[in-house]
């Protein structure tokens, strides 16, 4: 894809965001842009290990939290619901991320919200714990895999 036929197709999707791709490029820019924005917000929530110098020896310094053992990544949205390319898109993020310093889950289950319902779990958690429970049970299923 040109630089000026990915710049106008930014912008189409920028001015409607209801938009799904209908030409194999197009659907292959929006996984692209999906697994960049998965990436780089699992990266911002996750900590970081800073090594630093000290007289004894390498002394490794925490910032931020651990994800490394979390169990599940979730894709939620149009992309992941609707683009047939969900599993691929999450194995993206999960490379991407594997290969920086970051302490992002390391072997999680990949999952997708297929109802766009994740959201609404989490405003139950605490009120309706159950029903939250039951909700994603329904939403959540198995990122279809990657070959």
């Amino acid at each position: 894809m040109s630089e000026e036929r990915l710049r106008a197709y930014v912008g189409q999707i920028s001015a409607s965001v209801n938009h799904l791709p209908t030409e194999p490029d197009a659907a292959l820019m929006d996984g692209a842009l999906a697994a960049a924005a998965g990436a780089i917000a699992l990266e911002r929530h996750a900590g970081r290990i800073e090594r630093i110098p000290m007289p004894g020896g390498v002394v490794d310094l925490q910032h931020g939290k651990d994800l490394t053992g979390f169990p599940t990544l979730i894709g939620t949205g149009g992309v992941f619901a609707q683009g047939g390319h969900a599993g691929a898109i999450l194995a993206a993020v999960q490379r991407w991320n594997a290969e920086t310093q970051a302490l992002t889950p390391r072997a999680p289950d990949l999952l997708v919200d297929r109802g766009y319902l994740l959201f609404a779990a989490g405003l139950l958690k605490g009120v309706a714990d159950d029903l939250a429970i039951r909700l994603l049970k329904r939403t959540l299923t198995p990122a279809e895999p990657t070959s």
